[in-house]
């Protein structure tokens, strides 16, 4: 897991050709354009299979591929293992799609609201503002789904449970929204929802920790409290409510 962050923090992503979060991306799309649009109940059907066979082949591929480096020196077991995880999380990757936007809104609305679309894919057409605002709750939120999450799933089920995770919460973020996807992206809605149950409230905490160390820790945690229940998502107002207690906005 260190040697992952490292690999984070030093590289870059793979190439989106063979980066397997597109690969999952492209196996939840031939599902989605196939889906029945007859009615309510086929469509959540296909969404339920959708998620079983998504989950089932991503994580036998990484179960296939942790098998198979059991076969090899540990010189090479290690720093593939590591690399495989480094591609299910991103805080790098997180904390740069924040600072390309803090730099765009001083000379390109346009372009910064262009580049929101990397963090939050239910984009309007929003003033500066509201772009910060979005900016801010999104890097909050991803905190939970792009970090903490998948490095839990590894430390409980190994490279198989953080492929799975990011299997569940890239179809989340996919079809997993009301209005066309109502019914066919229920079932990965919910089951996001519970999988990131514990990792959001772990999130909540550690954001209110570093705003302690910040002298902001009482602000944070008071919102926290007062605003964990505050949107319609059971898990993303437990790392916005105590971002915006901390930032006292």
């Amino acid at each position: 897991m260190l040697l992952a962050g490292i690999f984070d923090v030093v590289l870059c992503e793979p190439p989106t050709p063979v980066h397997p979060v597109v690969w999952i991306g492209k196996l939840i799309s031939v599902f989605e354009h196939k889906r029945p649009r007859q009615s309510p109940r086929a469509e959540l059907a296909w969404g339920i299979l959708t998620v079983i066979i998504v989950c089932g082949v991503t994580g036998g591929v990484a179960w296939g591929a942790t098998r198979g480096l059991h076969y090899c020196p540990m010189w090479v077991q290690l720093p593939v293992l590591a690399y495989l995880l480094k591609t299910t999380f991103s805080l790098r990757g997180l904390i740069q799609a924040g600072l390309i936007i803090q730099r765009k809104l001083h000379t390109d609305t346009d372009a910064a609201r262009e580049d929101l679309k990397a963090l939050v894919s239910r984009n309007r057409n929003l003033e500066p503002p509201q772009i910060v605002s979005a900016t801010v709750e999104s890097m909050a939120e991803n905190l939970t789904d792009s970090v903490l999450a998948p490095l839990l799933a590894f430390a409980f089920f190994g490279l198989p449970g953080a492929a799975i995770y990011r299997a569940i919460n890239t179809m989340d973020a996919m079809i997993g929204y009301r209005g066309e996807y109502e019914y066919v992206g229920k079932c990965a809605a919910r089951v996001d929802d519970v999988v990131n149950w514990i990792p959001a409230r772990m999130a909540g905490v550690i954001i209110c920790l570093v705003a302690v160390l910040h002298g902001q820790g009482k602000a944070a945690i008071a919102t926290l409290v007062r605003d964990r229940r505050g949107l319609e998502s059971p898990n993303a107002a437990w790392t916005m409510a105590p971002m915006a207690g901390a930032l006292r906005v």
